[in-house]
């Protein structure tokens, strides 16, 4: 499963205080704005207060940011270290600046060159009449004469030169004019161009996460090439005199900022994609990881890292347009930059560690936890099993696996399950059921994944004396995802059927060992066959990368695989890939429901939950009602199965959590109001109410709240819970449909803020 995590790191898109131990590991990624031989440099890393810098020019400084003069045009090596992480890079200095905006310059001159030309020629021909003493027109071919009648015909020629300055004026106009359409022709080329490439980067990101890398490097260097297009539009001296205009250049270069800052952030995501479709020694083979592969990983990441800085440093750097939808693009452009930096910058220091435990200097051991989705708990299930997973030069191994019932089960002199250091909310929550106790059994009640792989962390260190590096959770819906993509794999001489897993496998365990006084036997047969499976996996099984992929883009996108580490750098990474299992924020419209079964059976393989959401934004003011309903649908014909897998009684705890600064106005069990429980968790407000529902039955939880609106708009995001049998959901009287990914409507506002 550690394999799991280079796909992850390799291609990912402020992280929660999880509570673990936070490793200074930052590599600091070096930023480049060159200005002729003037360079702006700075050393991004949050884990650093200050760097020393080596120019190689033999010339020093400090600072995390800094500017140097370098003395002459070539390459120079320059090196940061930050604190005791070091990073360098290769500039090329030109003693020739680029091209500015300064093409006024030409165009000026041009300008100024035809009309002095105008005058001069104005001039001449005057002095030139004047000389021979008469005009010419067609009404006149002889000497002017002073006697001429006030009612003879005037000249063209003396029309004209009585208006010489508005000619001038004139001319100066077309000239503008010409000039204008050159420029708008070329802003609308720029324009195009970065249209095209958007749609080029969707579709290289839709083709990635469809498992397609192939297509996906194509249309992204067809998104690279529309830029450097539109780059070349944008940096025309016609456009060039647009960049002093008062309005015009500050959308201008805002703009080209954003060109810039875009084509840097594809130029890293090329790099990355190109390393994994080269042939190149592999990352993992005969379940180990290979140093040669883990080495060239590591470099490329680094040249991607100096892009995505560069991306930063531009789009940083560019002016706040006035028109909104410039500014809308500039923030996406920000926002896309500062995610690829943050997960790069957590991909270099895990294949660093990777490395290190690849070479034999300290092994990496991931902590996993496989829950059971029959039992469900608010991150996916009750973690049945776990396995210790090894990393170090002889491979990636299984020191330990096993039930968390039993194995891992630690008390003190008095008896009683030793507890841990958990978050204040989650005590308040989950202590009376010692969720924070060797008990372990509902360690996972918490949805937020950080806050349970702290706690899963430390008890695994009190029961075993082991430290785990991370902690992941999968399951058995998300692991049958990525077992379906190692083709081979074989269970009791069979071939792996992964869709099967949860459900079907599951049930014939059971049916196995029906004798209720036996439930050891069936938890050992359990751990073998994981533990087979999970052998051939780490073995070196074989697998297409791009269903791998696919594989792993679903099982997070469901919640249904996650993974937490104790690198603060690297956990950056897995929240902006939304791999950390994490529970948003809780800004407005955040909203998440989750049910939990107290009824200690199986009951969630046979549940059918639909969960309908209500809102309206109304001036200033949001209201919001959300219905859960779950249903008993256990069949008939299962009375084989022991009492204590499947008693008829449904049973669960229901938990709505609301926005940050809502106000639950009320808390309802099908239509009845109820006291329940009004509490706080990760600083959202939580209502909660246990139901029950027998055989056949349905039982519906209703909440309502209310929050102010700040903005003219409200998003609604919802986030899914992984449950065996997939929820529908319905806003505002859409259609129901699966409710697997988290889900995003605009609702419509009236307020002006």
């Amino acid at each position: 499963m550690v394999a799991l995590l280079v796909p992850l790191a390799a291609t990912a898109q402020g992280v929660p205080d999880s509570g673990m131990t936070s490793v200074a590991s930052c590599v600091p990624a070096i930023s480049a704005v060159t200005a002729g031989l003037s360079v702006d440099l700075a050393a991004t890393c949050r884990a650093a207060d200050d760097c020393r810098w080596d120019f190689g020019d033999r010339e020093s400084g400090e600072g995390v940011a800094v500017r140097h003069d370098f003395p002459g045009g070539g390459e120079y090596t320059v090196t940061a270290t930050c604190g005791e992480s070091v990073a360098s890079r290769t500039l090329t200095v030109s003693s020739a600046s680029a091209y500015s905006g300064s093409g006024l310059v030409p165009f000026g001159v041009g300008i100024a060159v035809l009309v002095v030309l105008g005058a001069c020629a104005l001039l001449l021909s005057r002095r030139v009449r004047a000389r021979r003493g008469f005009e010419t027109g067609p009404h006149q071919t002889g000497p002017a004469s002073p006697d001429a009648e006030p009612g003879a015909p005037v000249s063209v020629w003396r029309r004209l030169r009585r208006h010489k300055v508005a000619l001038v004026l004139l001319l100066l106009a077309l000239l503008i004019v010409a000039w204008g359409g050159v420029a708008a022709a070329e802003v609308l080329s720029a324009q195009g161009q970065a249209s095209a490439a958007e749609d080029s980067a969707r579709e290289a990101a839709d083709l990635v996460a469809a498992g397609d890398l192939e297509g996906g490097s194509a249309a992204l260097h067809r998104a690279l090439d529309a830029l450097d297009e539109a780059q070349a539009s944008l940096a025309s001296p016609w456009v060039g005199p647009l960049r002093l205009a008062p309005f015009a250049g500050t959308e201008l270069r805002a703009a080209e900022a954003a060109v810039v800052g875009v084509r840097s952030a594809s130029l890293a995501a090329a790099g990355v994609l190109d390393y994994l479709l080269a042939d190149r020694a592999p990352l993992y083979s005969a379940g180990r990881f290979e140093l040669e592969g883990l080495e060239s990983l590591a470099v490329v990441l680094s040249e991607a890292l100096d892009h995505a800085a560069d991306a930063r440093a531009a789009l940083d750097g560019a002016p706040d347009p006035r028109l909104g939808f410039v500014a809308r693009r500039l923030e996406q452009a920000r926002k896309l930059a500062a995610d690829l930096h943050d997960a790069l910058n957590g991909a270099v220091p895990l294949v660093d560690r990777l490395t290190e435990a690849a070479s034999g200097t300290r092994p990496y051991r991931v902590l996993l936890l496989l829950e059971n989705g029959a039992e469900r708990r608010a991150t996916g299930g009750l973690a049945g099993w776990y396995a210790l997973v090894e990393v170090d030069e002889e491979g990636a191994h299984l020191p330990a696996f096993g039930s968390v019932v039993g194995a891992l089960q630690v008390v003190d002199s008095e008896g009683e399950f030793v507890a841990v250091d958990a978050p204040d909310d989650y005590l308040q929550r989950y202590g009376d059921l010692q969720a924070n106790t060797t008990l372990w059994a509902y360690v996972n009640l918490s949805p937020d994944f950080p806050t349970v792989a702290d706690v899963a962390r430390r008890l695994y260190q009190v029961s075993t004396g082991v430290e785990a590096d991370a902690v992941a959770r999968v399951d058995l819906v998300g692991l049958g995802y990525l077992l379906d993509a190692f083709p081979g794999l074989t269970l009791e001489g069979q071939e792996l059927d992964g869709s099967a897993l949860a459900t079907g496998f599951l049930i014939d365990s059971y049916r196995r060992f029906p004798d209720d006084t036996r439930p050891g036997e069936q938890n050992a047969y359990l751990g073998e066959v994981m533990q087979e499976v999970v052998g051939q996996v780490l073995g070196g099984a074989h697998s297409n990368r791009g269903d791998l992929l696919q594989a792993v883009r679903r099982a997070v996108g469901e919640r249904r695989l996650a993974v937490v580490t104790a690198d603060a750098a690297v956990n950056t990474m897995l929240a902006v890939a939304n791999a950390d299992g994490s529970v948003l924020p809780g800004g407005p419209g955040d909203l998440m429901v989750t049910t939990q079964n107290l009824a200690l059976n199986k009951v969630d393989l046979f549940t059918r939950t639909s969960l309908t959401v209500q809102v309206t934004a109304d001036l200033c003011r949001v209201a919001g009602e959300v219905s859960l309903t779950l249903t008993n649908a256990i069949p008939a014909g299962m009375d084989w199965l022991p009492h204590w897998t499947l008693g008829s009684l449904g049973r669960w705890m229901v938990s709505v959590y609301v926005p940050r600064g809502a106000t639950v106005l009320s808390l309802e069990v099908d239509g009845v109001p109820v006291e329940g429980t009004f509490l706080e968790e990760l600083g959202r407000p939580v209502a909660s109410a246990v139901v029950d529902a027998e055989v056949g039955e349905s039982v519906e939880v209703t909440v309502r709240w209310q929050e102010q609106l700040t903005e003219s708009g409200y998003t609604l995001t919802l986030q899914p819970q992984s449950l065996v049998v997939p929820a529908t959901l319905s806003v505002n009287g859409e259609q129901a449909v699966p409710f697997l990914e988290t889900q995003v409507r605009e609702i419509s506002g009236m307020c002006a803020g």
